[in-house]
C-alpha cells in the first residue's frame, strides 16, 4: 500500500506517486484476499478485550493480531515502556505510570458516543493517589489501549511485557477495502461488508448507529481515511497513512483549524461545554473503558443524559455543592494551536521535508558515503 501511494523523491524534492500504482494496490489485494479467505484470522468481537490480552500475554482466540513485537524479561534490552511512559496515567503506587503521551482534544470528538472504542483509544481521567478517577483537563487527555492496571505488573516497576501490535486483522480488512476501491473505481459488495464488520464491532450494542457506507469511489475512499483514524489511534499508523495518501499537510491543517473552532465553541463544537462539573469515583480495573468513563458523577440539569454532557452547553454558571470543575473547551488556548515552538500542535512540521526525518548525525559520521538529504 506504500509503495502504491505518495512518498517524498529527492529530485524534485516532492511528494510524488510511482508510475504503476495499480500493480501494488492488486498485490495488496491479492494478498489482503489471501489472509481473508485463509480462515486462520478473524476480528476479536472485544475491541478492548484485544489490548487487555496483550498486556497479560494471553492467546487472543481470533488471531486477531497477526504480526507484534514481542516484550519480555523487564529489562531494556528486551522490554520496552509500553503501558508504562504512555496510557492511562496512574499516580498511585501500585499501577505508578507517566501518561507521557497526551492524545488531540478534538480527537475524541471525531467518536460517535455510540463508538466504543472513543473511551479505549483516550483517557480523559488519571488515577490519583488514593485511586480514583480524576477527569482531566482538555489538554492533558492521554492515548488509551495501554494501561498498566490491565497488565499483571504493580509497583514501580516501567517494563511491563507489553506486545506492540503492528499488524491486526482490521488493518487486513480495511486495507483491502482500500485497494478494491482504487482497483475497481468503487468499492465491491466484498470492499463495503469489510468495513462494515470493522465498523459493526466498533458499535457492538448500538448497531443501529453504525451509519451508512459510501458506495462511491471518492466518499469510500474518504470514508477509509476516517475509519482508520479511529480503529488505530495510538498505534503509530496514522502518519505513515497520511503519507502514503499525500494528506499529512492536508490532515494538520485541518486540525489546527479544528482545534480552533474548538477554542471559540464554533462549527462541530458549538455545543461543547467550557467546563464539567464532576466528583470523583473509584477506579475499578475491571470495569471496561467505557464504564470507567460512565461511572463518573457528572453534574447535569434537568433532561440531560450524563452520556450527552460533552455535547451540551455549561450545565451551570458556578460550581455545584461538591463537584469539581474542569476546563473542557476553556482548556485549548492560542498557543496549543500555534505560534509557540514548546506547545504548539505540529508547530515545525514542513511539507516535502519533514515526510521523513534526517539522518542522526553520529550515523553520516560512521560512514562517508551517506549525505544529509532532503533539504537538512
Amino acid at each position: 500500500m506504500a509503495r502504491a501511494g505518495y512518498s517524498l523523491r529527492r529530485a524534485p524534492q516532492q511528494m510524488l506517486q510511482g508510475s504503476n500504482p495499480q500493480k501494488y494496490y492488486q498485490i495488496a489485494y491479492d494478498e489482503c484476499k489471501d489472509i481473508i479467505n485463509s480462515g486462520q484470522h478473524q476480528l476479536n468481537p472485544n475491541y478492548e478485550g484485544l489490548f487487555r490480552s496483550l498486556h497479560t500475554n494471553s492467546q487472543d482466540a481470533t488471531n486477531e493480531v497477526i504480526y507484534a513485537i514481542g516484550a519480555f524479561g523487564g529489562n531494556s534490552r528486551t522490554d520496552s515502556k509500553i503501558g508504562y511512559y504512555n496510557g492511562l496515567r496512574h499516580d498511585d503506587t501500585d499501577w505508578k505510570s507517566s501518561g507521557g503521551i497526551n492524545a488531540i482534544p478534538v480527537y475524541f470528538y471525531e467518536f460517535t458516543k455510540y463508538d466504543l472504542r472513543r473511551d479505549v483509544n483516550i483517557a480523559i481521567f488519571r488515577v490519583n493517589t488514593t485511586k480514583q478517577e480524576e477527569l482531566q483537563t482538555s489538554i492533558n487527555w492521554n492515548d488509551g489501549k495501554f494501561r498498566k492496571s490491565w497488565s499483571n505488573i504493580t509497583g514501580t516497576s516501567q517494563n511491563l511485557g507489553i506486545d506492540w501490535p503492528l499488524l491486526r486483522y482490521s488493518d487486513i480488512l480495511l486495507m483491502f477495502a482500500e485497494a478494491d476501491n482504487e482497483l475497481h473505481n468503487g468499492p465491491s459488495a466484498d470492499a463495503i461488508n469489510a468495513v462494515m464488520s470493522v465498523r459493526q464491532r466498533a458499535y457492538a450494542g448500538n448497531l443501529g448507529q453504525v451509519g451508512t457506507i459510501p458506495t462511491d469511489k471518492t466518499g469510500f475512499f474518504n470514508y477509509i481515511v476516517k475509519e482508520r483514524q479511529l480503529e488505530f489511534g495510538g498505534e503509530g499508523l496514522r502518519k505513515y497513512d497520511l503519507i502514503r495518501w499525500n494528506l499529512l499537510e492536508t490532515k494538520i491543517n485541518e486540525t489546527r483549524t479544528k482545534l480552533t473552532q474548538f477554542m471559540n465553541g464554533t462549527g462541530a463544537y458549538a455545543n461543547v461545554p467550557e467546563y464539567i462539573f464532576y466528583k470523583k469515583v473509584a477506579y475499578d480495573k475491571t470495569k471496561t473503558a467505557q464504564q470507567n468513563v460512565s461511572d463518573i458523577d457528572f453534574y447535569t440539569t434537568t433532561g440531560v443524559a450524563k452520556a450527552d454532557v460533552f455535547y451540551s452547553p455549561n450545565q451551570s454558571v458556578t460550581t455545584p455543592s461538591g463537584y469539581t470543575k474542569v476546563n473542557w473547551r476553556l482548556a485549548m488556548t492560542q498557543p496549543y494551536i500555534s505560534g509557540d515552538p514548546v506547545k504548539s500542535y505540529a508547530y515545525y512540521f514542513q511539507p516535502n521535508k519533514k515526510e521523513l526525518l534526517p539522518l542522526a548525525l553520529d550515523v553520516v559520521n560512521s560512514n562517508y558515503n551517506l549525505t544529509q538529504d532532503y533539504g537538512y
